[in-house]
C-alpha cells in the first residue's frame, strides 16, 4: 500500500499554493476497492490492525464518517481503486502522542485514485471539498509575509490549529509538499523530546534544531548569507557587495534562483521576499 510522502521543509515561491491546516496527529492510509470498501490500513509506515491500542479506532472512525460520501463520488468519478490518506487527531494529541481516552477523530488530507498520483489541491477541494478537510487557509504564493506570519503565531487570525500549514500545489505536473511550522510549536517538541534525538530529527527542521546566538539578529540565526540585488549574486557576507551595492540578509525559508537563473527570475524572487524594497527605482538608477 501506498505511504504518504515526506513533506518538505523547504518553501517554494515560485508557484501558487494551497495552505492548509496542518492537524497535530498520526497519519493513517486507507485502501478502498469498489467491492471491498475499506479493507486495509496503515500507519505512515507499517500496515495497522484494527485490535492495536489507540490507533486501531481509526479503521472504524474511517468508515463510520467517511466510507458513504467518498463511495459516492468514486463512483461519479469512476475510481474503481483508492488510497486515502487521513489524520488521525484529538484536542490532546501532540507530536505523534495521543491520550488514549482523547476524543479521538479523522480528517481527510488526500486522495490518491490507483495509478493516477495523488489529486492535485485544486480538484481535491472541489471533489471533497464538502466533506472534513482541513481548513484552506491561504491561496497563493507563499510569500515572506505569509512564512513569517506563521512562523511567529499570527496564525490565530485564520481558523487553524497550533502547529502550522501544509502548503500544496502543482510544479511541472507534479505534487508540490512544504509545511511552514509554528515556532512555538517547535519550541514545545524541543523541550518534550529533549533527550529523544531521532524523533526531533523527525519532527523539526534540521535547521531549528541549530544552537541560537543570543548576539545574532533574527535574519542571521536563520542564514549566515547575504545577496546584492544590484548584481543578483548570492553569498556575500560582507554588507556591501563588489559591485558597491549594499547586501541583504535573507530568511531562511526562501529560495534563491539558480546560479545562471534570468534577471526576470532573480527580480520576482526578490519582489517576494523583500517587499518592503524599492528595487524598481534601484534598478533605475544602477543603469542611468
Amino acid at each position: 500500500m501506498k505511504r504518504y510522502p515526506s513533506i518538505s521543509h523547504i518553501i517554494r515561491t515560485d508557484i501558487p499554493i494551497y495552505a492548509f491546516d496542518k492537524l497535530d496527529g498520526s497519519n493513517i492510509r486507507a485502501e478502498w476497492e469498489r467491492k471491498k470498501g475499506f479493507w486495509k490500513f496503515g500507519t505512515r509506515k507499517r500496515l495497522l490492525g484494527e485490535d492495536e491500542p489507540v490507533l486501531g479506532k481509526a479503521a472504524q472512525l474511517v468508515r463510520n464518517k467517511y466510507e458513504g460520501d467518498l463511495e459516492k463520488v468514486f463512483y461519479k468519478k469512476k475510481i474503481a481503486k483508492a488510497i486515502c490518506f487521513f489524520e488521525f487527531w484529538g484536542p490532546k494529541s501532540f507530536a505523534g502522542l495521543h491520550d488514549e481516552l482523547d476524543a479521538h477523530t479523522v480528517t481527510l488530507l488526500d486522495v490518491n485514485p490507483y495509478k493516477k498520483g495523488i489529486m492535485e489541491p485544486r480538484l481535491f477541494i472541489k471533489n471533497f471539498g464538502h466533506l472534513d478537510i482541513p481548513e484552506v487557509i491561504y491561496q497563493g504564493k507563499a510569500n515572506q509575509a505569509f512564512a513569517k506570519l506563521i512562523r511567529s503565531g499570527g496564525w490565530v487570525i485564520y481558523n487553524i490549529t497550533f502547529e502550522g500549514v501544509v502548503c500544496k500545489g502543482v510544479a511541472k505536473r507534479q505534487i508540490v509538499m512544504f509545511k511552514i511550522k509554528n515556532r512555538a510549536w517547535v519550541d514545545k517538541v524541543k523541550e518534550f523530546y529533549a533527550d529523544d534525538e531521532r524523533m526531533l530529527n523527525e519532527l523539526i527542521d534540521p535547521a531549528d534544531l541549530k544552537p541560537v546566538v543570543l548576539e545574532d539578529t533574527p535574519q542571521r540565526i536563520h542564514r549566515q548569507r547575504r545577496f546584492c540585488p544590484g548584481c543578483f549574486k548570492a553569498g556575500q557576507m560582507s554588507p556591501t557587495c563588489g559591485c558597491g551595492e549594499s547586501t541583504l540578509d535573507m530568511d531562511y525559508y526562501a529560495q534563491p534562483p539558480k546560479v545562471r537563473a534570468s534577471k526576470t527570475k532573480w527580480k520576482r524572487f526578490f519582489r517576494q521576499w523583500f517587499p518592503e524594497e524599492d528595487f524598481k527605482e534601484r534598478w533605475k538608477n544602477k543603469n542611468e
